[in-house]
């Protein structure tokens, strides 16, 4: 009896020290009771409960669960041991252990709302949002004035994207508690999601007033400044979050993306690496940094976080989706097309998924395959402008102009600015020989874009076509050939004059090529990459994925216009080519001419003949060797 007697007033010594705030002091009292030989189960699972518990509020994860383990065993009706000890396993991520065990307590008492509202927010970890509702319901429904099951069922909904449902539930929760600081931030981030700027920062900073302290709320409220690209205040609220928490892992992951958005790609990797270094398992920095490796043409660095977030469990359709594009970047297209299978195996509804593996079997010239892609796209997301133009380039490039167009047509009547379209329907008209078409195409692309060379090229180029076929259209023909009308035209000089115009503009042309690819090396990268990071960031900071739409969209209209910048110079290399080619070809044929009227005469009428759609039969070399052979004198000032 008097052993009993002195148990029960260690437990309440141990209470006592607990509710002095002295853990330590508690932890050694529990710990003697434990140790006694002579302590009945009940008592010593109590004990195990109870320094459990406390090993539990100190982030003493592993040796929490061990001794809410054994006061289980010693007591296997130990209802609050099983929702602690399931408390602890989502605390480490173990979210499937946490449901089962706060199974376990629901069981013993099955009308307590606290075992409903934490498995509903392990269930809500897991992403399944209705499981996570309907516990907060029940929780909700046994203790009406459950403040934080209101918040928790907030964050689902707001999670759903259903946030007018989540704003009357956060209201709900201030209402019942209005010195409620979680519920004021998570009530900015539902009305940050909707565009209500004004109110959400308003909550933020009610948060920070409430509890000056709360390290979230200042990392909550930088993530709303960055995204707003208010990226000083933001970086200055990162800090202040890492001062009160040095090991919060997302703060420095969130001011590394930060600094990437400030271009300052080094400082960004070494907050991502500080993050690593507090959380190695953090599958999203992994996700993050891969991102801003991948803006700095490290594709290899990029290609392996995706790998090593896929592997600690990140397999989502985005992540895979991006490590498709470092594949393609590096020019595996075979690893690309295998990620963006799995993109769209994840989520068969992936517009960008399918429209990004069309882009791929583009560029290995499969147009079949590319196209099919993008209808998919377009069956799936019929508003994106963009996947018009990539798949009337796909048509163009198989001759069929009149889809080409029609596809460029769509695309220019869902963004009437859309410069790439203008361009490349031109570039069509100008291919069926509509030259009126095609000169006001590519003059509304100047319009719109006055500095943009590939309007200026297209412009000019449609408006010489035009020109000639007027010329043409108009001129008399006599019964000789219109090729010996020409060369009676132009003398040797005249072409000569017009070949080195030619060269020195496809001289220009390459060394514009040259740049203008390095540059799309880098700019592709960049633009895609911060679109990454910016929708990891906006998920991070609790927002819908939708959020990052606009931004993705942008990024990518970005990247498809200097990629047909490329494209367009490349045609007109060939056309200009075609053209040096052409004058050089004359010029040799006028001077044979001058020398030899008749010999010249029939060189000059071979050559005309031997033009075909696809080019020349007869070479520079070919042609200069006939020459050489027929003046018997070498090639004339060659």
């Amino acid at each position: 009896m008097a052993n009993s007697k002195k148990l029960m007033e260690k437990m309440a010594k141990a209470a006592h020290l607990l509710q002095e705030g002295k853990p330590d002091a508690a932890v050694t009292t529990l710990s003697r009771i434990i140790r006694d030989a002579g302590v009945d189960n009940e008592t010593k699972s109590s004990a195990l409960y109870n320094r459990g518990t406390i090993y539990g509020k100190r982030g003493e994860t592993p040796r929490a669960i061990d001794d809410l383990s054994q006061a289980i065993a010693l007591n296997p009706k130990f209802a609050q041991a099983y929702h602690n000890r399931g408390t602890a396993y989502g605390a480490q991520g173990d979210h499937d252990l946490a449901i089962k065990d706060f199974g376990e307590a629901l069981a013993l008492k099955p009308n307590d709302p606290e075992p409903y509202n934490n498995r509903g927010i392990a269930y809500g970890r897991k992403g399944e949002y209705d499981r996570a509702i309907a516990d907060f319901n029940k929780a909700i429904e046994l203790k009406p004035d459950y403040s934080g099951a209101y918040n928790n069922r907030g964050v689902a909904y707001n999670s759903k994207t259903e946030y007018d449902r989540a704003i009357a539930d956060f209201n709900k929760a201030i209402e019942l508690k209005p010195r409620y600081p979680v519920a004021y931030i998570s009530r900015g981030k539902a009305y940050y999601a909707k565009g209500n700027y004004d109110r959400a920062f308003a909550d933020y900073d009610k948060a920070i007033d409430l509890q000056p302290d709360f390290a979230e709320a200042y990392n909550n409220r930088g993530a709303a400044r960055g995204n707003m690209d208010d990226h000083d205040r933001a970086i200055a609220d990162f800090d202040k979050a890492i001062e009160l928490q040095p090991d919060y892992t997302e703060a420095y992951n969130n001011r590394g993306y930060t600094y990437y958005a400030k271009g300052e790609n080094d400082r960004a990797i070494a907050d991502f690496n500080k993050a690593l270094g507090i959380d190695p398992d953090a599958a999203y920095v992994y996700a993050c940094r891969g991102a801003v490796y991948g803006n700095m043409n490290k594709h290899d660095l990029a290609v392996a976080d995706f790998s090593k977030a896929i592997e600690l469990g990140i397999e989502t359709e985005e992540v895979y989706n991006n490590r498709g594009i470092a594949y393609s970047n590096q020019g595996d297209h075979d690893l690309a097309i295998a990620d963006y299978n799995k993109a769209i195996e994840l989520n068969p509804q992936s517009a960008i998924a399918y429209r990004s593996r069309g882009t791929v079997y583009a560029d290995m010239g499969n147009h079949d395959l590319a196209i099919a892609d993008y209808n998919r796209a377009i069956e799936l997301n019929p508003k994106e402008f963009m996947v018009y133009s990539d798949r009337g380039i796909a048509y163009a490039s198989k001759g069929d102009y009149d889809r080409a167009i029609a596809d460029f047509e769509k695309a220019i009547a869902l963004n009437p600015k859309d410069v790439i379209a203008y361009n490349n329907r031109s570039v069509a008209h100008r291919k069926r020989g509509d030259y009126n078409l095609a000169v006001a195409d590519a003059a509304k692309a100047a319009e719109l874009d006055p500095g943009n060379e590939v309007a200026i090229r297209n412009r000019r180029e449609a408006e010489t076509l035009k020109k000639k076929a007027q010329a043409r259209a108009g001129k008399q023909k006599s019964d000789g050939d219109a090729s010996q009308g020409e060369s009676a035209e132009l003398g040797y000089a005249e072409h000569k004059e017009r070949e080195g115009k030619y060269q020195k503009e496809l001289d220009a042309l390459n060394s514009t090529i040259k740049t203008k690819s390095a540059e799309l090396q880098e700019l592709v990268t960049k633009i895609f990459w911060g679109g990454i990071v910016f929708g990891v960031a906006v998920m991070l900071a609790g927002f819908s994925p939708l959020n990052m739409l606009p931004v993705v969209g942008l990024g990518a209209l970005v990247v498809y216009s200097r990629q047909m910048e490329i494209r367009m110079l490349d045609r007109n290399k060939d056309r200009v080519w075609d053209l040096r080619e052409d004058a050089y070809n004359k010029g040799l044929a006028a001077r044979a001419a001058e020398r030899m009227p008749g010999a010249g005469k029939a060189m000059f009428d071979y050559y005309t003949a031997t033009k075909t759609p696809q080019g020349y039969k007869m070479d520079k070399q070919d042609f200069g060797a006939s020459f050489a052979e027929l003046l018997k004198r070498g090639h004339p000032d060659e």
